[in-house]
């Protein structure tokens, strides 16, 4: 069999096309008796259609990892039990990248009840999976784990995994989880049987667990389930349609961050999931969960509770996440042994009316969020393809906490934050023209003297007489605001006597009437010394 097996694998030193070390050509189970590959070489796959492959004990180094990549075109691995196994392997690139004209040069799938389109075992660490397409699996897209030994070799404190890269991936159409990374078993572990008799063991810790720009598509299951990553980042995934057909009932979320987990949570868009956008179930605590989309969801945006082996005193943070159209409540927070920071979010629409929900035993801080059950009362745009940006004239726009403390610089689209003088609520910062808002009619405003030393005077309607008044610099920060100022025989006056010489942006908005109908008037005016 083994000669029958070395007969079918072809390898060529050196290819021309793609710079490979080593080519592979025909399906196989890939070890070193068969795949003489070294530490920093790569391997081609020829483009073509593939049976499952399988590679085990093939090892890079830290600073050498091995290259697998497609060449010449996409290759296409239908396996049956699983599409690509790695078992016992390190540092492996498994990069779909060969071709820069296809965006995902593997396309994975696999055919029985219970198969992985990509299965990661053993003491396999740092690994890497890019620019792969993986559809059409009995069970989960991607699997990370090691399940318990009876000698105990891969139990928690005797191994860990490193450094899983999980990135730029199509997931769709999978009979459960899109990723189903680190075990289920954490808070309470599992029950192996060992020379006859049953033994609880306890499953290892992933360290370095990075997953980001996927997209994930109609899972049966969750999106994305992780556990047993102490420091994961989990960020700029595109979630969809997942949960639609669970082997278990509540398995229908978007994310779910489980037992020994922690880390941040962030830049996530999650829509139209038939259970809850993320929900936290035992994690370890010290959790950041920022600047994600979450909207059109059958439960809850975000849910957070905790279960045995949960880290006492340790903190969830929940900041400038968008949460829009929820069956459930906005934020529900059910656990008592940790700490809760709840900092501009957006949170629109549920019909049970209650945007955060928690318990009086729940130690929670909760400021500047902003609650309603109407979207129109945020003025977003989302008349434009779901766009839940705000206007400038919307209440989210500079009315946010100050979280440069916590180094959270960016929104959802990696734009700086803040922009205009202060943090937007919501995941988005509102980055649009500071002298027009789009939705609403702006009407040029009459200002003199212009330039201007001291005191400005604003010619305003007679119709109205109270104003809000908010000033901005050339950089388009908010260096002045009023409110309720009045107007004396339709004139404004305006100290400006306090700002440096520059180029102003001059706002005002009538206090009373309907914004989207009443304009804004706007001007500019030049300070001088």
């Amino acid at each position: 069999m083994i000669f029958f097996l070395n007969v079918i694998t072809n390898f060529q030193s050196i290819s021309q096309n793609c710079n490979c070390d080593v080519k592979i050509s025909k399906a196989n189970y890939f070890d070193p008796t068969n795949l003489p590959v070294k530490p920093g070489q790569t391997v081609c796959i020829t483009a073509g259609d593939y049976t499952e492959m399988r590679f085990t004990n093939i090892k890079g180094t830290a600073s050498q990892p091995i290259k697998i990549i497609n060449c010449g075109g996409r290759v296409n691995i239908a396996g049956y039990n699983v599409g690509v196994l790695f078992s016992d392997c390190n540092y492996i690139q498994f990069l779909g990248s060969g071709e820069s004209r296809i965006q995902e040069g593997f396309g994975i799938s696999s055919t029985a009840n219970a198969s992985m389109g990509i299965k990661i075992e053993g003491t396999s660490s740092d690994i890497e999976v890019a620019n792969t397409e993986i559809s059409h699996v009995g069970f989960a897209g991607i699997m990370v784990k090691s399940d318990p030994f009876c000698d105990q070799s891969n139990w928690e404190g005797n191994f860990a995994m490193f450094n899983i890269l999980i990135h730029h991936n199509y997931i769709h159409d999978t009979g459960s989880e899109g990723m189903y990374i680190g075990s289920s078993f954490w808070n309470e572990g599992q029950e192996i049987t060992c020379d006859g008799s049953k033994v609880l063991a306890w499953p290892h810790l992933i360290y370095g667990l990075e997953i980001h720009h996927n997209k994930v598509q109609r899972t049966a299951a969750e999106g994305i389930q992780y556990a047993c990553a102490p420091d994961a980042k989990v960020h700029h995934n595109e979630l969809q349609h997942t949960g639609y057909n669970p082997f278990s009932v509540y398995q229908v979320n978007g994310i779910q961050i489980g037992g020994g987990a922690g880390g941040d949570c962030y830049n996530n868009v999650i829509h139209d999931v038939n259970g809850t956008g993320i929900i936290m179930l035992g994690g370890l605590g010290n959790q950041q969960v920022y600047n994600n989309l979450i909207y059109n969801v059958g439960g809850n945006g975000i849910f957070s509770d905790t279960r045995p082996r949960s880290a006492e005193n340790t903190y969830v943070r929940i900041m400038n996440n968008s949460i829009i159209n929820t069956k459930g409540e906005s934020i529900k927070l059910y656990s008592n042994i940790q700490l809760y920071e709840v900092y501009n979010n957006l949170l629109l629409k549920t019909p049970t009316n209650q945007y955060i929900k928690t318990y009086s035993t729940v130690r929670n801080t909760v400021s500047n969020n902003f609650t309603n059950n109407s979207i129109d009362n945020a003025k977003l745009q989302y008349s434009n393809d779901d766009n839940y940006k705000p206007r400038l004239s919307s209440p989210l726009v500079n009315a946010g906490k100050d979280l440069a403390y916590l180094n959270i610089r960016t929104d959802l689209t990696d734009t700086l934050r803040p922009i205009g003088g202060a943090y937007d609520i919501g995941c988005y910062e509102y980055t649009g023209n500071w002298t027009v808002d789009d939705f609403v009619p702006v009407q040029e405003l009459p200002t003199y003297p212009n330039p201007c030393s001291s005191i400005l005077f604003v010619r305003l309607p007679a119709v109205n007489q109270f104003f809000n008044l908010k000033i901005f610099d050339g950089l388009g920060r908010l260096v002045q605001a009023q409110e309720n100022m009045i107007a004396e025989n339709n004139l404004l006056p305006i100290d400006m006597s306090d700002l440096p010489p520059n180029l102003y942006l001059i706002s005002v908005i009538p206090t009373t009437g309907n914004t989207n109908i009443t304009p804004i008037y706007q001007g500019k005016v030049l300070k001088i010394p």
